[in-house]
């Protein structure tokens, strides 16, 4: 009697572990083709921008161009900015060399 029970659970879990598998390979096949779908309208909407910018190339440059006024205007903060890093810059030796001087008055106390 045992005998006929036993491919019967063993035909039906074949049956199951099956219809799992189908399900399964089903779900994945549709997240795939929807990825594709996606990936596709990324790549054309990336591609519209580019030919959007390649047409715009002329627009680009006018809009990068410096007016005189603006050039004269870096030219003399650029002039600011390295006298104030040229005076940074001293400050810092003398600032040093004071310290020096006094680590070595220090020391020499130290020693008589």
């Amino acid at each position: 009697m045992f005998l006929f029970f036993i491919p019967i659970v063993f035909g039906g879990a074949f049956l199951l572990l099956n219809l799992l598998l189908a399900v399964i390979n089903s779900k994945f096949t549709e997240a795939h083709t929807s990825q594709q779908k996606i990936d596709q309208k990324l790549k054309e909407q990336a591609m519209r921008q580019f030919q959007g910018l390649s047409n715009s190339k002329e627009s680009i440059k006018q809009r990068d161009q410096l007016t005189v006024s603006q050039y004269v205007t870096a030219k003399i903060f650029a002039k600011k900015m390295i006298e104030f890093l040229r005076l940074r810059q001293e400050i810092k030796k003398i600032s040093a060399q004071r310290i020096a001087k006094h680590n070595s008055k220090k020391n020499k106390k130290k020693n008589q």
